[in-house]
């Protein structure tokens, strides 16, 4: 498999060739985890980025069209994309946890995590709810689906500048609704 070209790996693991998965992965990873710690700063969470850029490969590898970019370019866009959400992650738990008081020793603190978890829940159901319901549709495809909006728009058969503008209509609408 050594001779095989990166772009005919991709091809292969379109097909469920987990060999040819375990080629690019041996052939991309150092690149992938090195370019996850420039943006991370930190190599457990660089390497589990490095995981799932390989993970979506498995799943999301019919995707790639080589007239877009070459592989090793689709890999490290990817690998950008999945490092900068995780930085954004870290930012609003750490936003979070400031903004918090300290919580009292009486309480177990697996009590309140649980009653929060639980008030959070509610809070963001209720909203959903707000929502309309083709907004509605497309975020629980997003987000409880874990599908991608040119995902969503051939499932659905919606025209994909149609699923991005009622996605994004319904995030902000949301955000409206929590952060009242």
């Amino acid at each position: 498999m050594r001779e095989t070209h990166d772009t005919d790996l991709v091809a292969l693991v379109a097909q469920g060739s987990s060999p040819a998965l375990e080629e690019l992965s041996r052939r991309h990873t150092p690149l992938l985890r090195s370019e996850a710690w420039r943006i991370l700063g930190d190599a457990d969470d660089a390497a589990d980025v490095a995981q799932e850029v390989l993970w979506k490969i498995w799943r999301h590898a019919g995707e790639y069209d080589r007239s877009k970019a070459g592989v090793g370019t689709w890999l490290g866009v990817l690998t950008r994309r999945l490092a900068i959400d995780r930085l954004r992650q870290r930012r609003r738990r750490m936003r979070l946890l400031d903004s918090q008081p300290p919580q009292s020793d009486v309480v177990p603190p697996e009590a309140t995590d649980r009653v929060d978890a639980l008030d959070r829940s509610r809070v963001v159901r209720t909203a959903l709810g707000e929502l309309p319901n083709e907004q509605r549709k497309i975020l629980e495809l997003m987000y409880f689906r874990d599908m991608s909006q040119r995902e969503i728009a051939r499932a659905t058969g919606i025209p994909l500048g149609t699923v991005k503008t009622r996605a994004g209509l319904a995030v902000r609408r949301l955000r409206q609704t929590l952060a009242a």
